[in-house]
């Protein structure tokens, strides 16, 4: 990610990906990254329920939904400081996958193109992750494709 051009990256929140590396997000921003965030909509209280019962054992609906808003807190400091290509979308679907698609769109595929993956399953030790490159040709494609169509398909969300 460190070098990355476009990164897209999908999740029910991303709070600890965003607090974990918030200075990293700022200076890509500023480097000229353009970044692009689709987190469940916290005003969706059926995605934000189901999310909380199926991803987060023991946590509320309610505790997910801060975690939330607290990610798109973040994420306004990080366009207001950086003015940066940073574009915010909101689904109100819980979605089963996170991604981080890094330089994944046709204009900024290089060697270091890769998606990261992450399902959602009811969390526990060693939980499914991996990761593809295009030389995995039909299934990243079909990973990427999944994850633009839900891009394309959610609400702008602030920024």
């Amino acid at each position: 990610m460190d070098h990355a051009r476009d990164l897209l990256i999908t999740g029910v929140s991303r709070n600890t990906l965003l607090t974990s590396n918030y200075t990293k997000f700022e200076t890509w921003l500023r480097d000229g990254c353009r970044i692009r965030f689709m987190l469940i909509d916290p005003a969706s209280d059926a995605a934000v329920s189901r999310a909380a019962e199926r991803y987060y054992a023991n946590r509320s609906p309610e505790f997910l939904r801060g975690r939330i808003k607290h990610s798109l807190k973040l994420l306004e400091e990080l366009q207001t400081s950086t003015g940066g290509a940073l574009s915010v979308r909101l689904t109100s679907y819980p979605i089963a996958m996170g991604i981080i698609a890094i330089d994944s769109s046709p204009d900024f595929r290089s060697v270091t193109s890769a998606i990261f993956s992450e399902y959602y399953t009811y969390q526990a030790a060693g939980e499914p992750k991996f990761m593809m490159t295009p030389a995995d040709a039909r299934w990243y494609e079909n990973l990427l494709g999944e994850a633009e169509a839900f891009w394309g398909n959610a609400i702008p969300g602030p920024t």
